[in-house]
């Protein structure tokens, strides 16, 4: 592409930009070209068959693009630009200067809050943090008041705190070794804690019966002893 071409490509879709005599850098927002030779800017109309959030965000978003984009030299020619091209698009100046005041509002709220250095948190103490809120207000730090006693501390609980083993969910039991099982019941975590424990007493008795067996093999002397300990305290003779 020439390179002529090429700026005047640039030129058409950036922004505008030129220097004034101080050297400032005054930047104004690209605007949108005609669209079959008519003075107005092709934007959503306010005739059209769209919802009315839909035609106020087109001014608010025009607005705060704007707001972005211009530096404040050139920010009241682009909204008296704005305001030409949205009244040939059948927008009232009611809605117009409604986004625009909004919008200001908007920034210098945002402004003052970045300028706040800090938040204090004070509790409310008649004629005594009013004063301190102005002084504080000098050192560009807003102060939030507190109040000294609340109702939910007063008022004690509905409900009453219940054991978290008594519902059921998912449970971990931990071993020896490194491994962990994970398991989950419909019923209380306390009840399948019992079944736990229970199985693990069967399960250790029934281990030490089988070890007991086989290193203490039956005998026919023992088979005997047994016996004779079976018949111990019966009444025959």
């Amino acid at each position: 592409m020439p390179i002529g071409q090429l700026h005047q490509q640039l030129d058409k879709e950036e922004c505008e930009v030129s220097l004034g005599r101080t050297a400032r850098r005054f930047i104004q927002a690209p605007q949108k070209h005609t669209h079959g030779g008519h003075d107005a800017q092709s934007y959503l109309n306010n005739e059209s068959n769209h919802r009315p959030r839909q035609k106020n965000g087109v001014v608010k978003t025009l607005v705060e693009q704007a707001r972005k984009v211009c530096s404040p030299e050139q920010l009241e020619g682009e909204f008296d630009h704005l305001r030409q091209a949205l009244r040939c698009n059948g927008y009232y100046d009611k809605t117009i200067n409604r986004a625009i005041k909004k919008q200001s509002r908007r920034n210098e709220m945002n402004d003052a809050a970045e300028k706040m250095l800090g938040i204090a948190y004070l509790p409310y103490i008649i004629n005594t943090t009013d004063k301190i809120e102005r002084v504080l207000k000098w050192y560009n730090i807003r102060t939030v008041f507190m109040p000294t006693q609340k109702v939910s501390s007063l008022l004690r609980e509905v409900k009453e705190r219940r054991d978290p083993l008594s519902t059921p969910g998912v449970y971990s039991i931990p071993y020896s070794c490194v491994k962990v099982y994970i398991g989950t019941t419909g019923r209380s975590i306390a009840t399948r804690r019992k079944e736990y424990e229970r199985y693990v007493c069967i399960t250790s008795e029934t281990v030490r019966r089988i070890s007991y067996r086989r290193t203490h093999p039956f005998t026919s002397g023992s088979q005997d002893q047994i016996r004779g300990h079976e018949g111990f305290g019966s009444n025959e003779e």
